[in-house]
Order: structure tokens, then C-alpha cells, then sequence
């Protein structure tokens, strides 16, 4: 069966119109301005849009680096309120183990202790009987290396 249709091109154009109106509007008002002001609103374009360029880049960067900034101030917080808690568990283990248990823990501290005083009295009776025993040398032997015990 043969198709009974025309094919239809619509193009809705909705910029070009616009464009237009813009274009003639911008004219128009370009043209109603004094000639220097004509002359040297070009340049203040181009200063107008770089300036603005440049402050939309700083602000962007300036949002970043507050945004930065504000997430190190939140860690260096963290870390200050977990050194703190650092600090008073290393504070309560120090009390802990400076502070004898129970009497064992006691009776061993002591048992130490006179074991050190033992070790201290039995260093120094070495010492006296080291220097009890001594060998003199003879000062005619002392040459030759001969020695001689004093009775």
C-alpha cells in the first residue's frame, strides 16, 4: 500500500532571533554613546572581563585553600583532644605501676632491697680484703719484677 504523506521540514530557529535582537540592541546602544567613549569601551571590555576572570579564579582559589585550611584545624583539633586523652591514660598507667599491688608485690620490694644492701656490704668486705692482701715489691726488686710478700 503506497504512503499518502509529504515529508515536512519545520525548523523552530529560536536563537538566531535572538542573537539577532541582542546584536542590534548592543548597536544601537554602542552608537547612541559620545566617540571617545565609543574609542575606549573596547579596552574597558577586555580590562572589565580579564578582571573579572581573574577574580572568579581567586575566589575559587580562595574557597579551596579556606576549605583546606578549615580541615586541618579540625585534624590538629582531633589530634590535640586524642593527645590529650594520650596523656592522661599514660598518666594513670604511671600510678598504676608506681603503686605496689599487694603484699607480695610489697614483700618482693623488700627482698630486693635487702638483697642490694647484701650485694653492697659483700662488694665492700671484697674491697678490704683485696687491700688487706696486697703485694708490696721491694724497691731493689722493683726492677727486676721480683716479688716479695710482707710478714
Amino acid at each position: 500500500m503506497p504512503k499518502f504523506g509529504m515529508p515536512v521540514n519545520v525548523e523552530v530557529d529560536v536563537l538566531r532571533p535572538m542573537a539577532k535582537t541582542v546584536r542590534e540592541a548592543v548597536a544601537g546602544t554602542y552608537l547612541s554613546l559620545p566617540l571617545p567613549v565609543q574609542v575606549g569601551l573596547p579596552y574597558f571590555a577586555v580590562g572589565a572581563s580579564s578582571g573579572l576572570i581573574v577574580h572568579r579564579i581567586s575566589r575559587r582559589k580562595l574557597l579551596a585553600e579556606r576549605t583546606k585550611c578549615r580541615n586541618l584545624e579540625e585534624k590538629v583539633d582531633l589530634l590535640v583532644l586524642e593527645n590529650k586523652h594520650l596523656e592522661d591514660r599514660l598518666r594513670e598507667l604511671k600510678s598504676k605501676v608506681a603503686a605496689p599491688r599487694g603484699a607480695s608485690e610489697m614483700r618482693m620490694a623488700a627482698a630486693v632491697a635487702e638483697a642490694t644492701t647484701a650485694a653492697a656490704a659483700a662488694a665492700s668486705a671484697a674491697a678490704s680484703a683485696a687491700s688487706a692482701c696486697s703485694v708490696q715489691l721491694h724497691p731493689s726488686n722493683r726492677r727486676q719484677g721480683k716479688a716479695s710478700t710482707a710478714a
